[in-house]
């Protein structure tokens, strides 16, 4: 990632205006980019990927970023989860955070366990084999439990500190955390 063809230039700052304008302020973006090549066009062209901040970084080294785990969870199953949130920085994989849309759904019923587990396997594809989620990864919170900006979004860094027990408890398949996977102490919320 970084400036087409000028690798000395990546991850420096940038001027705010065009050469020849007053101001002297400089930024860093902090985006994350892919290079593709489009049909019909010529060159290369920069897709944007993320916010650096946003990703997560495992133990491995390895980097997830947890935005297309968290959409497409959330489009698979748009009647079951109102709020999905992808945590695992420095963790050795990422974990789901994920908020119920009703204290009525019951996670050990067939068609709602099948249709959460095809919402993960959907969450889970496209991404590279460090950046999958396990079923006993994805955790079942009720409705309102996640932290949230005033958008309505997630808050990462503190679902992570409020949900650390239960965190550690999935990754060591300890504790009384219900999880996609079934029961680790008890089966739904």
């Amino acid at each position: 990632p970084g400036y087409l063809k000028l690798a000395s230039e990546t991850r420096k700052y940038r001027p705010l205006t065009d050469a020849g304008k007053t101001t002297t302020q400089r930024f860093a973006t902090g985006d994350r980019f892919a290079r593709v090549t489009i049909d019909g066009q010529l060159g290369e062209w920069l897709l944007y990927r993320c916010r650096e901040d946003d990703l997560l970084v495992h133990t491995s080294g390895e980097m997830t970023n947890p935005l297309p785990i968290e959409q497409q969870f959330q489009a698979h199953a748009p009647a079951l989860v109102t709020l999905a949130c992808c945590v695992g920085d420095g963790l050795t994989q990422p974990l789901l955070l994920v908020e119920l849309a009703s204290n009525r759904i019951d996670a050990e019923d067939a068609k709602t366990h099948a249709q959460l587990l095809a919402a993960l396997d959907g969450a889970n594809a496209g991404q590279p084999a460090y950046s999958h989620v396990k079923p006993q990864h994805v955790l079942l919170l009720p409705p309102e439990a996640l932290p949230k900006t005033v958008k309505g979004t997630a808050q990462r860094g503190k679902a992570a500190k409020q949900y650390s027990e239960e965190i550690h408890a999935a990754l060591g398949r300890t504790g009384d955390v219900p999880t996609l996977a079934g029961e680790i102490g008890r089966a739904h919320v």
